[in-house]
């Protein structure tokens, strides 16, 4: 399933960045396959990184896969790109030393919002983009190295882009840890159907949480206690979730509606 989108990402003061891309690839990737063209060749590559392309690789659920009845998602590897400047990405390999996944990206164009003229068109969304690398025998905590291939774009007027193939670069972008959320009790909890699954659906809830997930994509989180709390608006799942051995976030959620009402974030205080 792939999703075509024009993207606006803001970020501190007024970094703004835009984004055409076909996210969320679904093929297998291990053994890893490779074709004939040559977006998938990722020889030579450099550690020069002109364009400044960044990439992140995390745990996450995939919130674009649809189920016909309520079903609970496990996450998944995803890499995560972004880039200082306009280009256009090609495709990427990511490995963690055992097996690896290689794809081609079709019209993954990003963009600074200053680059691009005012008078452009495209749909505007406000998230970096995603790929869902598939189903991975990785773990949090692995050591992942990427590389990157892309070339320099510009935007035009009236959805015109000027792109640079001749200039194609595949950036060595190094190794990085495998981000994202464990969960040590699952394991208790294989054989308690009922508990397990509604501990799976509470955690992917607060995953696909727009607010959340920037408070946890860059951290390394666990989830902790799940406990009922019961009011006379009804009852709700309180989760609370360690970040980074240093913070504690309390997520408030509602299985009735799907959704976290609320959210607290302190200090983690060990006894």
């Amino acid at each position: 399933m792939k999703t075509l989108h024009l993207t606006i990402i803001a970020g501190s003061g007024i970094i703004v960045a835009i984004i055409i891309s076909m996210l969320y690839f679904f093929p297998s990737a291990i053994p890893m396959t490779t074709n004939q063209t040559n977006d998938l060749d990722l020889s030579n590559p450099v550690t020069a990184n002109p364009l400044g392309i960044k990439a992140r690789v995390i745990m996450e659920v995939d919130t674009t896969i649809m189920c016909p009845t309520k079903c609970v998602i496990p996450p998944t590897p995803h890499l995560v790109l972004s880039s200082e400047k306009g280009e256009q990405f090609v495709g990427y390999q990511v490995c963690n030393g055992v097996s690896c996944k290689k794809d081609k990206l079709e019209d993954s164009l990003y963009a600074h919002l200053e680059q691009v003229p005012q008078n452009y068109r495209g749909t505007v969304w406000l998230e970096a983009s995603h790929i869902n690398l598939g189903d991975l025998p990785w773990n949090l905590g692995d050591t992942v190295h990427v590389l990157v291939k892309a070339f320099p774009v510009t935007l035009q007027p009236n959805a015109v882009v000027i792109r640079e193939p001749e200039k194609t670069m595949v950036v060595d972008l190094g190794k990085s840890t495998l981000g994202g959320c464990s969960d040590p009790e699952q394991t208790n909890l294989r054989h308690d159907v009922e508990s397990f699954t509604k501990r799976l659906r509470v955690e992917n809830i607060v995953l696909t949480d727009t607010v959340l997930q920037k408070i946890i994509d860059n951290s390394h989180c666990e989830f902790m206690s799940l406990g009922t709390l019961y009011t006379a608006n009804g009852s709700y799942q309180i989760l609370n979730i360690n970040l980074n051995n240093t913070q504690l976030l309390t997520a408030q959620v509602s299985l009735q509606n799907s959704s976290v009402s609320s959210y607290k974030l302190g200090g983690l205080v060990r006894s």
